[in-house]
């Protein structure tokens, strides 16, 4: 039974993260995540999305683009640990979410 249960847990897993891009291949991944730091990357069927815009939302609100690489650096710049959702949007105003618990640099 606890294999089962184990098996059916790891299915729900990898078919979130097969979601986990838009109809027309638009994927957000947190490629790099180290204490107080996240990289994030855009990409298109595989391909990276440059001066592609990413919605960041934690304390505030801001929208940053990508780099030529489709990457972005995200930095907590809260006093304590933060929780930040990034989110980007195909033209089709579908939207791919991830989250990430940045630490604060001093954890």
């Amino acid at each position: 039974m606890k294999t089962l249960y184990t098996t059916m847990l790891a299915t729900l897993v990898f078919s979130t993260a097969a979601m986990a891009s838009t109809s027309t291949g638009i994927k957000l991944d947190v490629i790099s995540h180290v204490s107080d730091q996240a990289v994030v990357k855009v990409t298109q069927d595989g391909q990276p999305l440059a001066n592609y815009p990413v919605e960041i939302k934690g304390l505030g609100e801001q929208n940053r683009m990508t780099d030529e690489n489709g990457q972005l650096v995200v930095s907590n710049a809260a006093g304590s640990g933060s929780k930040y959702i990034l989110t980007v949007e195909d033209a089709q105003g579908q939207q791919v979410s991830e989250q990430v618990f940045l630490k604060n640099k001093r954890q």
